[in-house]
């Protein structure tokens, strides 16, 4: 069994999330893994993945296509969301994300707004579908670092 299913054609399988035309969106399940926000020694967060017997990481992931002949115009936002053993939905909202390691992830030369970023404004839906069936959908905002996905809606399977 692989160690992740990944999927990534939001676009084909979604009513109401739209990616960006300028980019790729994927949404991708890494099993047996959980997310830690750390800092370094200055204070800069960074995230660890470990490996885990109960927890799935839900990982959505907006990369924007390069800029032709510009250097560093790489941009990618990641959200990542730890699911432990969903048996029914679950609905959480602004601090309530904690719970589940909302974390934001903008990658870019952006100077002083690149890095990962706890979410603690949002609401985040997960619903049973069917027996390892669900949906996602999640709006959010990040306070103080500028943000291209403000939402998305998916579905998974655990």
């Amino acid at each position: 069994m692989n160690e992740h299913v990944s999927k990534s054609n939001l676009l084909d399988k979604n009513d109401f999330f739209e990616c960006p035309k300028d980019g790729i969106c994927s949404f991708e399940v890494l099993k047996n893994k959980l997310i830690k926000l750390k800092k370094d020694e200055f204070g800069i967060p960074y995230i660890e993945l470990d490996k885990s017997s109960t927890t799935d990481l839900l990982k959505f992931s907006y990369k924007r296509n390069p800029i032709e002949g510009v250097e560093d115009s790489s941009y990618e936002e990641i959200i990542y969301i730890d699911v432990k053993n969903i048996k029914k939905s679950i609905s959480l909202k602004n601090e309530e994300l904690s719970t589940v390691n909302a974390i934001f992830g903008r990658l870019c030369f952006c100077r002083g707004s690149s890095g990962y970023f706890p979410i603690q404004e949002g609401n985040l839906s997960i619903k049973k579908i069917s027996k390892n069936t669900y949906k996602i959908d999640f709006n959010f905002k990040i306070n103080g670092v500028p943000q291209e996905i403000t939402f998305f809606s998916d579905t998974f399977n655990l």
